[in-house]
């Protein structure tokens, strides 16, 4: 049996993973001033957005491409057979930058060597979920 991983040690990658977008909208209580006029006519922050202007809320939840490039650490294999002797095996990998040991382990499918193929991946990944 001959193991090979799709990545080596000192690979650079790039992770995608479903997360929590955020929406930005527009204050409504300063209107996006970002000030707030008060007693005596002082302008003062708004005390809903806190003199941003905006605010935040939870958006919906899709794939995205990871910001940092992560360096392969750590290459794990496990091949496994089940009682008819077909064997199954999954690779999984460990980063440099979110540690190797005690770190994050990343599944090979999830790992794309360029941004361009990791965003590519995202925009697949979500068009089959809408379907």
């Amino acid at each position: 049996m001959k193991l090979e991983s799709k990545y080596d040690l000192g690979d650079k990658v790039f992770w995608i993973q479903k997360r929590q977008t955020t929406v930005h909208y527009t204050c409504k209580f300063c209107e996006g001033e970002k000030k707030v006029t008060g007693a005596n006519n002082q302008k003062r922050n708004c005390p809903d957005c806190y003199g941003y202007g905006q605010k935040t809320k939870p958006g919906p939840i899709k794939w995205q491409v990871h910001e940092q490039e992560l360096t392969i650490g750590q290459v794990r294999i496990k091949v496994v057979a089940n009682y008819i002797l077909h064997y199954e095996d999954e690779t999984d990998y460990m980063c440099l930058e979110t540690g190797v040991g005690s770190g994050s382990i990343y599944r090979e499918e999830d790992l794309f060597p360029t941004k361009e193929e990791a965003e590519a991946e995202c925009k697949k990944r979500e068009i089959v979920k809408e379907e």
